[in-house]
């Protein structure tokens, strides 16, 4: 698409339109981390080249706002077991001193 991002698209019978993403690429603002693979099927990794104590913790959230990850951020890189989920989208937020970034998560 026009952000770089990866895509398949399937057109049936010229009514629908089927996506699978195929990879999310970073944007300009959060170059302090990066988060691959990204769509997932399991794990995924936060690394985080420049790791400071201003680096806290990540938390992620469900579509419905729920929180069903936290944890403190203590390597430069950090693997995130998400393989007990369902599939979907979910907000990884990165709290780094009074500041937070954010990604999505695509679970397939």
């Amino acid at each position: 698409d026009a952000d770089g991002n990866r895509e398949k698209r399937t057109v049936i019978k010229d009514c629908l339109e089927i996506r699978e993403v195929l990879d999310i690429q970073e944007t300009a603002e959060n170059e302090e981390f990066r988060i691959y693979p990204n769509p997932t099927v399991g794990n995924f990794i936060i690394e985080i080249p420049e790791l400071n104590s201003s680096y806290k913790c990540y938390k992620m959230y469900d579509v419905n706002g729920v929180m069903v990850r936290e944890k403190r951020l203590s390597d430069k890189q950090t693997d995130v077991d998400i393989g007990d989920l369902s599939a979907g989208i979910y907000l990884l937020k990165i709290i780094a001193g009074e500041e937070e970034f954010s990604k999505i998560i695509l679970k397939q």
